[in-house]
């Protein structure tokens, strides 16, 4: 195989990757799209709950706007791999921050739950509500770590 096709070759495997993790990326905004709107008792008035869940929102956003940005830009040639290097490694940051903060946000609610017990089950019968809506914030939001570190993963990779 020449050179040249397997530049090609390889960057064909880096662009399928890239849009994989787009895929993934989409999913974890999904998740914590869903995840605001469970009713858990740390959402209501518990920073340490809510503020890792707005940190992996933006980080979400970020990392799809530089995802998306760079492909909107004129670029030379001979400076196209430089940028696509400041772009992946830009955007794997942010999908760090994004699993860093999802994984805060459940370790703070369980921080709730362990210091206020479960609240109100919000339209289910009490304690038990309470625990059913905790649970489920939990799944969703550990789809969403996942899906960011699964993103992370596949930004990372190189066609081989």
């Amino acid at each position: 195989m020449s050179k040249r096709e397997t530049q090609r070759k390889r960057a064909e495997e880096a662009a399928a990757n890239q849009r994989t993790a787009a895929y993934f990326l989409a999913g974890a905004f999904a998740c914590l799209v869903a995840a605001g709107c469970i009713p858990v008792p740390g959402m209501d008035n518990a920073p340490y709950v809510i503020i890792p869940y707005a940190v992996g929102i933006v980080a979400a956003g970020l990392s799809a706007s530089r995802m998306l940005g760079v492909s909107l830009w004129r670029v030379k040639p001979e400076q196209l791999e430089e940028k696509e290097e400041s772009r992946v490694e830009s955007v794997a940051r942010r999908l760090f921050v994004g699993l860093v903060a999802s994984l805060a946000a459940i370790v703070g609610e369980l921080f709730h739950l362990l210091v206020n017990g479960l609240d109100a089950g919000f339209g289910l019968s009490g304690a038990t509500g309470g625990a059913i809506w905790s649970l489920a914030f939990f799944a969703v939001m550990g789809v969403a770590a996942t899906c960011f570190a699964r993103a992370r993963q596949l930004m990372g990779q190189r066609g081989r």
